[in-house]
């Protein structure tokens, strides 16, 4: 089996035996299954290790993965800064608007709008920060636990001796 040259961290093996725990807990593993893999989880030395191990489980297991409470709290935080700064940004530019004159022409509109787009999608984003299963990257076979591998580097034409800085590169674009 060719190996990522990536390291596993503890994060990644704790993410990886939640998916474990979540898909016993639902009756797609045997607690004989789930104590095997679990070992293997802790064994494991490279993030290519760990992809295997919730390779057969739907979706790879996302959908069983965990939610980062800290990671959507932050990103909801830094969400409603964002949307404070446009409200305030906007109510600026209407007192603008008023303590110039206040004619006709309501200028203030094309700066909110224009600026609009940008705060719905970070609002919109913070909304599923942290879930793993709720993410605009594209699907991977393989399993959630395996960055480097997700992206396969076609593990089928290349071995690990292989890989050289020029595959990493392309793998990672």
């Amino acid at each position: 089996m060719a190996q990522s040259p990536v390291r596993a961290s503890d994060t990644d093996r704790e993410r990886v035996a939640a998916i474990l725990r979540g898909a016993a807990g639902q009756g797609l593993l045997s607690l004989a299954e789930v104590d095997e893999r679990l070992a293997r989880v802790y064994g494991a030395t490279y993030v290519g290790d760990l992809a295997p191990l919730t390779a057969d489980l739907p979706e790879g297991g996302r959908r069983l993965a965990p939610v980062d409470l800290r990671a959507r709290s932050r990103a909801r935080a830094i969400a409603r800064a964002h949307l404070v700064g446009y409200v305030g940004l906007v109510l600026l530019m209407v007192a603008i608007w008023v303590a110039t004159g206040a004619d006709y022409y309501f200028w203030p509109v094309w700066p909110a709008v224009g600026m609009l787009p940008a705060v719905i999608s970070h609002v919109a984003a913070a909304r599923w920060a942290g879930d793993p299963s709720r993410t605009w990257l594209p699907r991977i076979p393989g399993g959630c636990g395996a960055r480097a591998i997700s992206r396969h580097l076609d593990s089928r034409h290349l071995d690990s001796r292989h890989l050289d800085s020029r595959h990493l590169d392309r793998a990672a674009a």
